[in-house]
């Protein structure tokens, strides 16, 4: 096969290989689709949901060229769902798409890719729907090392509609990048680097998200870092420092603001027992953040590195996922619900790594309906990974 299709192989973290052999019995959780490498395998990333309540994802691999693909669920009649593969990237595109998909108010879709593109750092890509229902895909930056590489985490948009990210490495001290993609005149796109971080910075791991103010923020191995903007230009600054023991460290996945300004993550590693945090930065009096861990992963059927990141609800309740532990060693769905002695954590389904999925790298999406969506790395009736549905 020409070599302009074919991406180099990207490593898998080992959590996600585990399989059990016992399956759930019971549970709330329904399969809305199980993936079947033809021609996309692997989902990787959180959903995102438009108004007509269908469901968008990426999937890391695919069965033809190995390079990923971008995917849509919409609801039918009788409570199924219709599954389409909206693109299939080549090389030349960009391989394995390793970050929430990102929608503006037009549905047009936007993403990264960790590797591939012309130069094998990956790509800022747009998927657009065409008149025919068809998506168009249009690369909007090409990574080159000298402005970053390999970029695993969500992209962020200002109200100007322009693209904001980061990668793990490349830039002058190839320990990654802050980045922007500029939306110009005529449907032109602009890169420009805003921060490149030194070895005394560890990279940008998460997603990026902005706070009410415009700052933006991100997680790296050691903690959460801010970037803001005065006069033209962008200054980087820690925000909060992770406590190994207490904090748990190594951030990953998707942040999360609420209402009030606090913003919410997972720590894939650390803790109590070094299986990972939930935690909550609460913004303090003099400007600095106050660290709350509203639960630490333990021994036991309890749930073991979380890496995709939390949401909020609307009553309060923090919902996530780890990519191992439970009850049958192959990831958890949780709830943490406040009361007036902490934090309380409720186990909603724990996967058996076959039929019902195994291996969730990405958080969840609670939906208009109210119910938690979802994809498991692996598992299903192929092996290569499912999307759900839970009943919080």
């Amino acid at each position: 096969m020409n070599s302009n299709y074919l991406c180099r192989s990207a490593a898998v973290p080992a959590a996600v290989l585990l399989v059990a052999f016992t399956l759930m019995a019971g549970g709330r959780e329904k399969i809305l689709h199980v993936f079947d490498a033809a021609p996309a395998e692997n989902p990787m990333t959180m959903l995102i949901e438009d108004q007509q309540h269908n469901l968008y994802g990426t999937t890391f691999y695919d069965s033809s060229y190995s390079a990923g693909s971008v995917y849509e669920l919409s609801p039918g009649s009788g409570g199924e769902w219709e599954y389409r593969v909206l693109h299939v990237f080549k090389k030349a595109e960009g391989c394995y798409p390793d970050g929430k998909l990102l929608m503006d108010a037009a549905g047009t879709l936007y993403g990264t890719t960790y590797d591939g593109g012309a130069h094998n750092c990956g790509t800022v890509y747009r998927l657009k729907r065409a008149s025919d229902g068809s998506w168009m895909e249009n690369t909007l930056h090409d990574f080159n090392q000298r402005d970053g590489c390999l970029s695993q985490g969500g992209l962020a948009m200002d109200k100007q509609g322009n693209l904001y990210g980061g990668t793990l490495k490349g830039g002058s001290h190839q320990s990654g990048v802050a980045f922007k993609v500029a939306h110009t005149s005529n449907d032109q796109w602009r890169y420009h680097l805003l921060h490149e971080f030194d070895q005394s910075e560890a990279n940008p791991d998460t997603g990026f998200i902005f706070d009410a103010a415009g700052n933006l923020y991100g997680g790296d191995q050691t903690g959460i870092f801010v970037l803001s903007q005065k006069n033209g230009r962008w200054a980087e600054r820690t925000a909060y420092a992770f406590q190994k023991e207490t904090d748990g460290y190594a951030p990953s996945g998707d942040l999360f603001f609420d209402s009030q300004g606090n913003l919410y993550g997972t720590n894939g590693l650390g803790g109590q027992d070094n299986r990972g945090t939930v935690f909550e930065l609460s913004p303090d009096s003099r400007g600095g953040w106050t660290s709350t861990v509203l639960h630490s992963f333990s021994r036991g059927h309890d749930g073991h590195y979380p890496l995709g990141g939390v949401i909020v609800g609307p009553d309060g309740d923090v919902y996530g996922t780890t990519s191992t532990g439970g009850q049958h060693g192959a990831g958890t769905v949780f709830r943490l619900a406040p009361g007036a002695d902490g934090w309380t954590e409720t186990l909603l389904h724990s996967f058996a790594g076959r039929r019902d999925g195994g291996g969730p790298m990405a958080g969840v999406l609670l939906g208009h309906s109210g119910k938690l969506y979802g994809t498991a790395y692996s598992g299903g009736a192929h092996g290569v990974g499912v999307v759900f549905e839970l009943a919080p």
